[in-house]
């Protein structure tokens, strides 16, 4: 230790004033700090020969005991550091952008190849990799993994993706309450999260999600009122909403939610009559009031709706026969009005409505064969078509109107198996065929149809085990099955009402009771007892 590290001590002990009683304490203090400055510059990572030379003269100044001149160095040296690290930390930050970009890219070729659950992984990956560094294109990311989930069923894994998003943009919503693009998305997340829960059957849950998302979208629009995209979020909320209003049977709130959004298509439409896409909201929005209407009773008043928004598509004349999305709307009018006729018992008219809807689906489907919703539309035609049949008591050609629309179901589920809203539709297509086959006295027949149901059911109900309504339609189909059944064969009898009975007990002790599961219970019960 040199002398002026003394002198340098010396000056310290005095200019502190500390009592002559404590200096031996405070010297040794005093050369512990100062043995230790000496260890910390010697052990101190040096990147660079500006650093390297800084550390050098600090080094240089404490050991003559200039500590003021050596911290002035080690100053110069800590700001060069931190300008150094933050060139290395957005370098890396760049890296960590470009990591995740691939196994964005890498999603899409999974999604390409029809590989969702692959797909959905990467994107979630591509997430984790900038967690730190959330933007507006991860958060997207996560919804994307989150439909991917949901599309195949998996809804409790949709909802984590989506509360994951959810947990991320509420942090940054709140730390800027004033950025309308975090707010916005969050809203964006409560719809996503309402969606899932509405497939769930959880409509308190998803309703509750909705109201959320436009409590975020009402205060939106009133610091914007001008802004056309605020206006658009509002109106697709309350759509939902009214849709789960509808299902809950509350007409009068559903009736109030659907109006409000058809005011908002109301005044878009005015301000800019030339705007397509608000136009064709705005007969949508005569159609969900029909809806509403048809599903209280009251098919006159839905009539008058849905020939409001048919009006709408007439004033648009030669516009509507070369635009595909027209044309579907003119014939999703067709099929709407014909559900209200057919409430009225007016089947001859109801007839004439379906097969007008029937005829321009068909022109759809032929025109693009590869595109799905156009089959799908064919199929749903042809199912509507049967079902007035048999409402009409027409057994054998509702028959062959259900059997008509069973290869396009067939052909949706072949391309897309992990779709579970294809696979669900087949499974109704068997189970009306069967349903008519049993009426018809077919017996064997629809053993097949209701055979082919508990195949895809279960295997859709072992996809979620938490969603109620599919495991109660796997114990529904084996009673089905149970029925048909020739009573000669009392093994295979016991057999589906066993599994029937496993399927609703598994339900009860997992706490996924719906009102009907007792009743089934004791239909079970009872038909096993009679077994010989």
């Amino acid at each position: 230790m040199s002398l002026g590290v003394v002198q340098g001590f010396l000056a310290t002990v005095k200019g502190r004033q500390i009592p002559p009683d404590e200096w031996p304490d405070t010297f040794g203090e005093l050369t512990r700090q100062y043995l230790l400055l000496g260890q910390r510059i010697q052990e101190a990572p040096v990147n660079s020969s500006a650093i390297r030379e800084l550390v050098s003269k600090a080094n240089a100044a404490r050991k003559i005991g200039q500590l003021e001149l050596t911290d002035k160095h080690l100053a110069a040296a800590e700001d060069l550091a931190t300008v150094e690290a933050a060139k290395q930390q957005e370098k890396a930050t760049a890296s960590l952008r470009e990591a995740a970009g691939f196994a964005a890219a890498r999603a899409s070729v999974a999604f390409s190849r029809l590989e969702r659950s692959k797909g959905a992984q990467l994107l979630e990956k591509a997430f984790d990799i900038l967690r730190r560094h959330p933007s507006p294109e991860t958060i997207w990311w996560l919804f994307q993994a989150g439909d991917a989930w949901l599309v195949q069923g998996r809804t409790d894994e949709a909802l984590k993706r989506y509360a994951k998003a959810r947990n991320t943009a509420v942090e940054l919503a709140n730390s800027s309450l004033a950025n309308a693009e975090w707010q916005r998305i969050l809203s964006f997340i409560l719809l996503k999260v309402g969606d899932a829960q509405q497939a769930q059957g959880k409509l308190d849950l998803a309703r509750q999600s909705y109201e959320d998302g436009i409590t975020i979208l009402n205060k939106l629009a009133k610091s914007e009122p001008g802004d056309i995209t605020r206006q658009r979020d509002l109106f697709h909320f309350l759509l939902r909403v009214g849709g789960v209003q509808l299902a809950q049977e509350e007409f009068d709130a559903s009736l109030s939610s659907y109006q409000a959004a058809m005011e908002i298509c109301q005044q878009q439409t005015n301000a800019s009559s030339s705007d397509a896409e608000w136009q064709l909201e705005l007969v949508n929005s005569h159609g969900h009031i029909g809806d509403v209407h048809l599903a209280r009773g009251s098919a006159t008043a839905a009539l008058e709706s849905y020939r409001a928004g048919m009006d709408i598509l007439r004033r648009k004349g030669n516009d509507v026969s070369g635009n595909a999305k027209w044309l579907r709307a003119l014939a999703i009018r067709y099929d709407a009005i014909g559900n209200a006729q057919q409430a009225q018992d007016d089947f001859a008219a109801a007839t004439e409505s379906y097969r007008a809807a029937n005829e321009i689906f068909e022109k759809l489907a032929r025109a693009s064969a590869r595109n799905i919703d156009a089959q799908r539309d064919l199929a749903l035609s042809l199912v509507r078509i049967g079902d007035l049949l048999v409402a009409q008591e027409d057994l054998s050609a509702a028959l062959r109107s259900y059997q008509a629309a069973l290869p396009i179901r067939q052909a949706l589920a072949n391309a897309d198996p992990a779709n579970s809203r294809w696979q669900h539709e087949l499974a109704n297509c068997y189970e009306t065929i069967g349903d008519v086959q049993e009426s018809l006295w077919d017996q064997g027949a629809a053993l097949m149809s209701y055979q082919a149901v508990i195949a895809i059911r279960e295997k859709l109900a072992s996809v979620d085990p938490s969603n109620p309504h599919w495991q109660l339609q796997v114990a529904l189909a084996h009673w089905k099955a149970y029925i048909v059944t020739p009573s000669s064969e009392v093994d295979e009898s016991r057999r589906l009402l066993a599994r029937g009975v496993t399927v609703l007990e598994t339900m009860q002790a997992k706490g996924l009771l719906l009102a009907s599961v007792s009743e089934w219970m004791g239909k079970f019960a009872g038909a096993l007892a009679n077994l010989k």
